[in-house]
């Protein structure tokens, strides 16, 4: 009887053994798995890192940008009050001189007029 009882405990505790066995796999498939999980997240955390530099990077870029392109803006500003400065100066400076021309054409039609009449009078006089 005793030799069965043994017998008996051996069996139970080989299956014992054969189920802890089973379980030892399935925890080492476990940890296959978290180390899977671990690599890939360790993975994804510097590729974020490095997308979060590039896009302070790219930042600093568009910063850079907008102040080039309010520097441009200015000097275009800049540039049409001087155009528009000079178009009135030169608008002026004709309106001036175009005057100035009328009256000194208008004299010298006025003298060759006067001139020419001087002439035919002359004639008509011999």
């Amino acid at each position: 009887m005793e030799k069965e009882l043994l017998e008996n405990r051996i069996n139970n505790l080989e299956k014992r053994l054969d189920s802890m066995e089973v379980k030892m796999e399935q925890i080492y498939s476990i940890k296959e798995v978290l180390s899977a999980i671990e690599t890939t997240l360790s993975n994804t955390k510097a590729r974020d890192e490095k997308q979060d530099k590039q896009t302070e990077e790219q930042a600093k870029l568009i910063q850079e940008l907008v102040l080039s392109l309010e520097k441009l803006n200015n000097k275009v500003d800049n540039t049409d009050k001087c155009i528009q400065s000079l178009e009135e100066k030169v608008d002026s400076f004709v309106s001036a001189n175009t005057i100035s021309v009328v009256g000194v054409m208008k004299d010298w039609l006025l003298k060759i007029l006067i001139g020419a009449l001087g002439v035919l009078a002359y004639i008509k006089i011999k």
